[in-house]
């Protein structure tokens, strides 16, 4: 046994400007470091008996934060998940803490992939394989899917202000699954189809614990020097990454453009002089942003009533564009 004075060694850290956490308790260390969850894994693997040794032990050798924590020997599973969602527990973040499980989640997964290309010299998983495809029809078939026993540590979020914090929470444990297929067809030299399409459940980034059930997928299609895009998404997050973050989705989105170059369309994203017009649609519901079924008008005097209820509104962007390129 060593007797050690943390108070003079953070004394002498902090001295060398280096940062300090703790001191912290045994069994708070131990809960951060995932006891609890070895705990539960040990009991789904256990007889009666053996679930309340396990728990009697833990109570045992911990200290007296974790026996307020575990206060009865038969405190189940769904009581410890409770306490955490009401954030008696404070999950760890990259911000606080020196140790965090963040992308390394608990899985055990599986996954199937198809494919059907009669052209294997234009190899349908090469990076450029959009440009190289030469295929009149090619495509695959995937299904993922994978099996979280256990919820993560808290991820970083950014507020308008461009401030950032730790979630309370994180999203429970549960298994997703996804579909993905991609189609690619060269027609001709001129005229060439390529679909990506997905379906399946998600879960945010953030601590909302709502799960969606999503499906959507992008087409593009380029004939001569005609090119038009066109996606659609379902049930599914918004386009920017605080979206998906703070669980914020739209029922329906559409989006459609349509373009001509000055040269032949490329089916990537690159620096081109064109003109193109773009429409964009999205409905809304209780879990989109700027959804304000209840908004009053400008300087009224009492809210608007409606005995039929309001519509859960839309939006829509129409715009024109002119690219030049003036590289090589």
């Amino acid at each position: 046994t060593s007797h050690v004075d943390f108070r003079d060694i953070i004394t002498q850290a902090k001295d060398s400007m280096v940062d300090v956490w703790g001191p912290d308790t045994q069994g708070s260390f131990l809960i951060k470091m995932g006891a609890i969850e070895r705990l539960k894994s040990l009991e789904r693997m256990s007889d009666v008996k053996t679930k309340k040794e396990l728990r009697s032990n833990t109570i045992h050798k911990s200290d007296l934060e974790t026996n307020n924590l575990l206060k009865s020997k038969n405190q189940d599973n769904d009581r410890i998940s409770k306490e955490i969602s009401d954030s008696k527990i404070t999950l760890r973040n990259i911000q606080d803490d020196p140790f965090i499980v963040r992308a390394n989640r608990e899985t055990t997964a599986g996954e199937l992939l198809f494919t059907y290309d009669p052209t294997p010299g234009s190899w349908m998983y090469e990076w450029d394989n959009d440009r190289q495809e030469d295929a009149k029809f090619a495509m695959n078939l995937g299904f993922v899917y994978r099996h979280h026993p256990t919820t993560q540590d808290a991820a970083i979020g950014f507020l308008a202000n461009r401030t950032t914090f730790a979630f309370p929470n994180s999203t429970p444990a549960i298994d997703l699954w996804e579909v993905h297929s991609r189609i690619v067809s060269k027609v001709s030299p001129e005229l060439g189809v390529i679909a990506n399409l997905y379906a399946g459940n998600a879960q945010s980034n953030g601590s909302d614990e709502r799960t969606i059930e999503r499906f959507g997928g992008d087409i593009r299609l380029i004939y001569k020097k005609l090119k038009l895009t066109h996606t659609f998404k379902v049930n599914d997050w918004g386009p920017y990454d605080y979206h998906r973050d703070f669980n914020l989705t739209y029922p329906v989105q559409l989006m459609l453009d349509l373009s001509t170059s000055v040269g032949k369309p490329d089916w990537f994203i690159l620096p081109d002089t064109k003109i193109g017009i773009r429409g964009t649609w999205r409905s809304m519901d209780q879990y989109s942003p700027r959804f304000s079924p209840n908004e009053a008008l400008p300087f009224a005097t009492s809210p608007i009533i409606s005995p039929v209820g309001f519509g859960n509104g839309n939006e829509w962007e129409l715009r024109t564009y002119i690219h030049i390129n003036i590289g090589k």
